[in-house]
C-alpha cells in the first residue's frame, strides 16, 4: 500500500510549503525549517495527499498559527540579563512651597516702649525637582548561578523552529509506521 508524505508532495511541488515559508517569524530561516520538516517528516503519512487541498488547508492553519509564533518570538528576543531577578525603574517629582513674613525692629533713643519697624520683607518661593532611578539585581532568592541554570534550560525548551515543526507534524501527519 503507498503513502503520501509530505516529501513526496515536496517532490511533485517544491513550492508546497510556501505558505508556511514566507509567513514565519524573522528570527527563523525559512530554508532550514524546509530541510527538518521534509527530514523530520518524510516517514508520516501526510493528511491531506490532493497538494491543493493541502496548500490551501495549509494556508489557513498558518493564518491562525503565525499569531502565537510571532509572540513566542518577542518573547524569545526581549533583552534582559539573566543574572538578574529585579528591575525597577521609576520616575517622581517633589514639589515645594513655601512663604516667609520677616520684619526688623529697633528701639528707639531715648528708651522708648515702643518698637520702630526699621524693615519688613514678605515673600513666597516655589521649588520643583523630578528625579529618576533604577534599582535591579539579584535580590538573593535565587543564585546568580541557578538563574543561569534556569536561562540554558529555558533555551532547551524555547526552540521556535522546532515548535514549528512539532505543530506541523500534529496538524499533518499521521503517525504511523
Amino acid at each position: 500500500m503507498a503513502i503520501m508524505s509530505i516529501l513526496g508532495l515536496y517532490r511533485w511541488n517544491n513550492d508546497i510549503l510556501e505558505p508556511l515559508l514566507t509567513q514565519v517569524p524573522e528570527i527563523v530561516d525559512p530554508e532550514s525549517l524546509q530541510g527538518e520538516i521534509l527530514a523530520q517528516c518524510a516517514e508520516f503519512e501526510i493528511l491531506y495527499p490532493d497538494p491543493d487541498v493541502f496548500v490551501e488547508i495549509l494556508r489557513y492553519w498558518v493564518a491562525g498559527q503565525l499569531p502565537i509564533w510571532e509572540r513566542i518570538a518577542k518573547a524569545i528576543q526581549t533583552e534582559y540579563n539573566i543574572a538578574e531577578n529585579y528591575d525597577r525603574s521609576e520616575e517622581w517629582t517633589d514639589t515645594g512651597t513655601g512663604t516667609s513674613n520677616n520684619k526688623n525692629y529697633y528701639k528707639g533713643y531715648p528708651v522708648s516702649s515702643d518698637m520702630v519697624n526699621q524693615s519688613s520683607n514678605d515673600g513666597s518661593s516655589t521649588a520643583e525637582s523630578t528625579h529618576t532611578g533604577r534599582v535591579h539585581g539579584n535580590i538573593g532568592v535565587r543564585s546568580s548561578q541557578e538563574l543561569v541554570e534556569q536561562e540554558l534550560a529555558l533555551a532547551e525548551k524555547i526552540n521556535l523552529q522546532q515548535r514549528i515543526i512539532n505543530d506541523f507534524k500534529s496538524r499533518f501527519c499521521l503517525p504511523v509506521y
